[in-house]
């Protein structure tokens, strides 16, 4: 067995512990769908643009790590993606919704602001504060972004942005 054959192997147990300890009751699940969800989303849902249009006008694959941006110094390559994270260290923490939402949010202010400076939004912020969801017990991202928008914004990690 290769290296990395032993690696899945020790992820597929790793999933298969945290899902046996999710179904017995002993931590929250991860994504719980929102009551408020359907009347926040109100634009068409990916598949159904993607139905609409022609799908080979699109690219086959985007890497947002490689970009050139063009700078007044000129152009240059940045990563676009914000950074990647564990939402069990050093406890366990059922906020993949969060993370889900405030990586995807830090994600797009990389890629509108060319990512003059590297964004990672406070996702502690949307753990600790937003009142629909359930913190590390589960969430829903469409909520997460109903908080971020009735708080007119989240702090990035440091604080300063």
């Amino acid at each position: 067995m290769a290296p990395s054959d032993y690696m899945i192997v020790v992820l597929y147990l790793v999933a298969l512990v945290t899902l046996a300890k999710a179904d017995a009751g002993q931590k929250g699940g991860c994504f719980v769908k929102s009551p408020y969800r359907d009347s926040l989303v109100r634009s068409p849902t990916p598949g159904e643009l993607l139905a609409r249009g022609d799908l080979e006008a699109l690219p086959q694959s985007v890497d947002w790590r490689y970009r050139t941006v063009h700078t007044p110094g000129g152009p240059r390559k940045v990563n676009l993606a914000s950074a990647a994270r564990n939402q069990h260290i050093p406890n366990y923490c059922g906020a993949c919704w969060s993370f889900a939402a405030v990586s995807s949010l830090s994600d797009r202010i990389n890629i509108v602001t060319g990512a003059t400076k590297q964004t990672n939004l406070a996702m502690q912020v949307i753990l600790n504060c937003d009142e629909y969801d359930n913190g590390c017990h589960g969430g829903d991202p469409m909520t997460a972004f109903k908080f971020i928008k009735g708080a007119g914004g989240i702090p990035d990690e440091t604080c300063q942005g």
